[in-house]
């Protein structure tokens, strides 16, 4: 399983580069710029997480987590009742600051916080299923949150950087075509794994998901 070690050796043996040229830290900055870089293309498996939110009666706003990035659904839990989004400007434009009490129905986001349609007359728990920021790699041992078939991708993104800052642009484009298309292999191979394509960033998400693509909605019987 290749880790950020294997995968910065692997640029290095490839471009010939020397650490006198370009220091491990800047490879490793830009291996880190390739797991943000492949974790904008699409809404991964890979990047599937749950969290809870403890609704307390006559509060309307929540935290996010701090890892949060884009957001699937939102349940009441013990059910299979989904929340409605809403944006901020029609939920604001019809209550103003003057919310109704009773059972959130909708919710709207704002910045870090999620707010619901409703002020809760009682206490009550929501699932919160949603995409977590890729983790970057802290150190040379830590490997990406991806199929280990495709860590050596990183290091395509990390060759066509290199060679860019060598301003050998016709081995950039080689490698960055090569990068472009190893990410259309992983999306289809998801894809093979879950039944559904890793959706295209700014589709409108939906509860179409599989078993396997999303196990925790199974275990909670939503699926």
């Amino acid at each position: 399983m290749p880790d950020r070690a294997a995968i910065r050796d692997y640029a290095r043996e490839l471009t010939l580069v020397e650490t006198d040229d370009i220091s491990n830290t800047k490879i490793n900055n830009i291996i880190d710029q390739g797991i943000r870089e492949l974790a904008s293309r699409f809404r991964w498996p890979w990047l599937e997480t749950t969290d809870t939110i403890a609704v307390v009666a006559g509060t309307r706003s929540y935290a996010l987590p701090t890892d949060f990035q884009y957001l699937h659904s939102l349940l009441r839990a013990g059910s299979k009742i989904r929340l409605r989004a809403t944006s901020p400007s029609k939920a604001l434009g019809t209550y103003g600051d003057d919310f109704p009490e009773g059972t959130a129905e909708g919710y709207y986001l704002w910045g870090s916080s999620l707010f619901l349609t409703r002020n809760p007359a009682s206490n009550e728990t929501l699932n919160l299923f949603y995409y977590q920021s890729p983790t970057m790699l802290s150190n040379d041992t830590d490997v990406p949150g991806f199929d280990a078939q495709f860590h050596l991708l990183l290091a395509d993104y990390a060759i066509s950087k290199i060679w860019e800052r060598e301003e050998d642009f016709v081995k950039a484009k080689a490698s960055e075509n090569r990068w472009d298309d190893g990410i259309e292999q992983m999306a289809r191979w998801y894809q093979e794994r879950t039944e559904d394509m890793p959706m295209v960033l700014g589709e409108e998400p939906t509860i179409r998901a599989t078993v396997l693509n999303m196990p925790w909605l199974s275990d909670a019987g939503i699926l």
